[in-house]
């Protein structure tokens, strides 16, 4: 689970070190650093995030899936939109 956004760009190392020990003291030591994609957008930026494992409960799952398949079906939609239209741009 994606407790939020993580953003250490351009910090010093002090200050790095000082705020992680912020978030371990606010959301416990079981907390890692990942980076994940957006999944409502189409950019293939990553973004790192504080994340917490947390066991999901087979209602949470569904309601994962359902969501991951229709941003599945949504990605998929806007590729062959953008593709269409670039077929009928280039003329192919």
């Amino acid at each position: 689970m994606v407790i939020g956004s993580l953003d250490l760009d351009g910090e010093t190392i002090d200050r790095a070190i000082t705020y992680l020990q912020e978030l371990k003291a606010e959301h416990g030591d079981n907390c890692f650093i990942k980076d994940y994609q957006d999944n409502f957008s189409t950019s293939d930026r990553c973004y790192t995030g504080l994340c917490r494992s947390v066991p999901e409960t087979n209602v949470q799952m569904e309601v994962r899936i359902a969501k991951e398949e229709k941003w599945e079906k949504w990605r998929v939609e806007e590729e062959r939109r953008q593709y269409d239209e670039l077929k009928k741009k280039f003329g192919e």
